[in-house]
């Protein structure tokens, strides 16, 4: 009897070990989308917050570069000497991130402590004790990409 058993349990054990594969995989994947989005929140906004713009770029969409270019031709000498004497930088933490599966878009919020802040044209940078920025993001090619529609603005 227990030779007609073992092919019973050979493939019992099988189907088994397969749902745990799939299932585990299943899971990782997710889990490493969510991490994809929230890397790319996070290096998007340290560098961008810390006035890095080039070192932003490969974390928007194409269409957001124009936003990148402009902040950077908005910097002026005084604020490049008020950076330089910044004793720490910008410390960007992700608050949620809201992903909307239906179209392959993200919304994240990020809370920016001790940042020197550009938000008037011609008028110098100020220092920021604490804020919190709303961030799009879109799917493309395979990474998750901040989505500019004009320079990243605050939540009131």
């Amino acid at each position: 009897m227990s030779f007609i058993l073992y092919p019973f349990v050979r493939k019992a054990m099988t189907i088994g070990l397969l749902s745990l594969f799939w299932f585990g995989f299943g899971s990782c994947s997710h889990q490493e989308e969510g991490d994809t989005v929230k890397m790319s929140v996070d290096s998007f906004s340290q560098n961008y917050f810390n006035w890095q713009f080039q070192q932003a770029m490969p974390y928007v969409t194409h269409s957001s570069h124009q936003w990148l270019y402009y902040a950077a031709s908005q910097v002026e000498q005084a604020d490049v000497d008020r950076l330089r004497s910044m004793v720490r930088g910008a410390e960007c933490q992700l608050v949620d991130v809201e992903e909307n599966p239906e179209d392959s878009t993200a919304i994240s919020h990020v809370e920016v402590n001790g940042f020197l802040c550009m938000d008037t044209v011609g008028k110098a940078a100020h220092l920021v004790d604490k804020a919190t920025y709303e961030l799009k993001l879109r799917f493309q090619n395979g990474k998750w990409l901040v989505d500019l529609e004009g320079l990243p603005k605050r939540v009131k």
